[in-house]
């Protein structure tokens, strides 16, 4: 049985020659501007070359850099994969990429420096729930072991004790650039980086040369685009919202996008692809509701997962599975934790909290699925044809060349403990990040854990002393730096969805367009401080606001970014069985609203090349 559902991976319908042009067409359409830039960046790095050997262009010889067929070539400060053309250095091998070569010569280059350790201070487990700090006393082993003792249920792995916790973060290099434009290797100080190449010599360009003569014999750039990239959604607010069931409000804006598409899957299956595309080329969220009900109905229950958790990293070892530990992210002082898995699903069924009543969230992430349930989630995804890692036709990951070494799509699963009501310290969260690629999330299964009024009630204390000891400290951090002053602005409206079924809604998510990635960033960059991360520490240095996955963003926190800036995130409930899809490169952050588990893939399409010029600089802190 399960060999025959695994034909469901490769067992995307045929596709006719007809609409393989089509699609192709598509493709090309989209993908030749990249393939443009790219040769244009190979055209300029070897003009510079030329003037640093005082050759010409066409006399300069690029030395082939010699790749093992499946090694993935990267550059060495921002991690992105590189396709062909680089620089790297002949004594140390310090690989570099063609943007950051240009980044250094321009003077805007950010990453490169000296990795630095940033402090994080335990202040105990009364400091994280809203106490004032106690003087330390005792050595910091039995300090710590006596935070653990009250903070932690037996269940738990006591965490190392320790006083302070390291993360890190990459200073401001020093790259710098010779007279002739030659860059010495900052990394071992020594030697000048060398241009090298991975592909045959001037493949690139004789590949732009072919695809500019297929869009030119099939008119593919002549085609209006109003034609193809718009739809009966770009309509004025109010018409929208009476005349559309397929979109769901997800913004007060006052413009035009403040909905998202979100056909049904049963609709999809009767030819929805172009309408999709038309939202999708613009880089904008799509919601599918209802996909679980195409699937065999494959459970995704605690128990279950619980069983093929265990089965899959110690195989043929049915007993003792309660001596089975995990590592979980405990979300109030962002430290990882060992926890029996039995322990852990025993949580996600009845809750846990601190002695205070505080909810305790804690999250297990990056499960690699079992085969079956691979099956059901990839079964399950609309769009087959962006989506089948397989067969998927637009699916660009499916064309890479056999040896070469193909990214970690995934499927992965996500399981975490939620609350309803945001706590704004604790939360079960997913910080702002950014994905490098498209992806799609399912929400494959909830749980709601029903709190008694007396626990109720502890949490509203609780809230209230947290709020009082942050406006003093954000108050005392203002009158010291003189950084900051105090502003009463206009009360701004930020969406809060209120249409979704309490019983369904699992999981609250935010994503924001990457047109306000710019305002983003420098929001971020200058309320660093109000922020709370590791141990709940202040956030006081930032490399890279997004990839540093250091903020989540309160309701407070959106309206008051509105407020400044102008801007705000879609903003919805994703509910049992809706699939999500994320363009690459929108910055996004994630509030579950109960216990829940999602499987999530990463896409391959073109949106992936379009989306993601800026997220090179995803590695410059190495997370712990």
């Amino acid at each position: 049985m399960l060999a025959q559902r695994l034909q469901i991976i490769g067992g995307l319908r045929k596709i006719e020659p007809e609409e393989k042009v089509e699609h192709s067409k598509y493709l090309l359409k989209y993908l030749l501007p990249v393939l443009k830039q790219i040769n244009q960046e190979q055209v300029t790095e070897k003009q510079v070359e030329a003037t640093i050997q005082g050759l010409s262009p066409s006399e300069v010889e690029i030395r082939n850099a010699n790749y093992e067929d499946g090694e993935r070539a990267y550059c060495n400060n921002c991690k992105a994969s590189i396709v062909d053309y680089h620089r790297s250095c002949p004594n140390c091998n310090y690989v570099i990429f063609l943007a950051c070569c240009r980044e250094i010569r321009d003077g805007s280059f950010q990453g490169g420096g000296e990795e630095v350790n940033v402090m994080f201070v335990n202040r105990g487990c009364p400091y994280m729930h809203g106490d004032p700090e106690q003087p330390c006393k005792g050595t910091p082993r039995s300090r710590a072991q006596l935070d653990a003792e009250k903070c932690f249920k037996s269940m738990d792995t006591v965490p190392e004790p320790t006083d302070i916790l390291e993360d890190h973060v990459k200073l401001k290099s020093e790259w710098k650039i010779m007279d002739d434009c030659s860059i010495p290797c900052a990394s071992c100080g020594s030697g000048l980086l060398e241009l090298k190449c991975i592909l045959p010599k001037n493949w690139v360009s004789k590949l732009e040369r072919s695809a500019d003569k297929i869009a030119t014999e099939f008119n593919i750039f002549d085609v209006p685009a109003t034609a193809t990239e718009q739809c009966s959604c770009s309509n004025p607010v109010a018409v929208a919202e009476i005349n559309n069931d397929n979109l769901r409000r997800a913004a007060s804006r006052g413009v035009d996008d403040n909905y998202l598409y979100s056909p049904t899957a049963r609709d999809i299956q009767h030819g929805d692809l172009e309408h999709f595309q038309k939202h999708w080329c613009k880089g904008e969220p799509v919601i599918v509701p209802k996909v679980n009900e195409l699937t065999s109905g494959l459970s995704w229950g605690p128990l279950v997962v619980c069983k093929a958790l265990h089965e899959k990293i110690k195989p043929g070892k049915a007993k003792g599975e309660a001596n089975l530990d995990v590592k979980v992210v405990n979300c109030m002082d962002w430290c990882e934790v060992e926890v029996k898995i039995v322990h852990f699903f025993k949580g996600y069924s009845e809750g846990l909290m601190f002695p205070n009543m505080w909810p305790k969230m804690q999250r297990l992430k990056d499960v690699v699925l079992l085969p079956r349930h691979c099956v059901e989630f990839v079964s399950s995804l609309p769009y087959q044809l962006y989506t089948n890692p397989k067969r998927g036709f637009l699916n660009l990951a499916t064309k890479l060349p056999p040896k070469s070494l193909k990214p970690d799509f995934g499927p992965k699963a996500q399981i975490a403990y939620g609350h309803a009501e945001e706590l704004g310290l604790g939360d079960s969260v997913t910080k702002l990040h950014c994905d490098i690629s498209d992806m799609v999330n399912v929400l494959t299964h909830i749980h709601e854990v029903a709190l008694e009024d007396t626990q109720l009630e502890k949490i509203k204390a609780v809230k209230k002393k947290l709020r009082s000891m942050s406006r003093l400290a954000i108050q005392t951090y203002r009158t010291v730096t003189a950084v900051l002053t105090i502003q009463m602005g206009k009360e701004c409206d930020v969406f809060e969805p209120d249409y979704y079924s309490r019983s369904a809604g699992g999981a609250i998510w935010d994503i924001f367009c990457r047109e306000d990635v710019p305002k983003l960033h420098e929001y971020l960059r200058k309320h660093s401080w109000e922020f709370r991360h590791i141990c709940c520490s202040r956030v006081e240095q930032v490399s890279h606001p997004i990839h540093d996955q250091s903020f989540y963003l309160t309701f407070e926190q959106k309206r008051k970014l509105k407020d400044e800036y102008g801007i705000e995130p879609w903003t919805f409930v994703q509910e049992l069985g809706e699939a999500v899809f994320i363009p690459a490169g929108c910055p996004h952050q994630v509030r579950n609203l109960k216990m829940f588990r999602n499987a999530c893939g990463w896409l391959g399409s073109f949106v992936c090349f379009l989306g993601t010029m800026g997220l090179r600089k995803k590695s410059w802190k190495s997370r712990k």
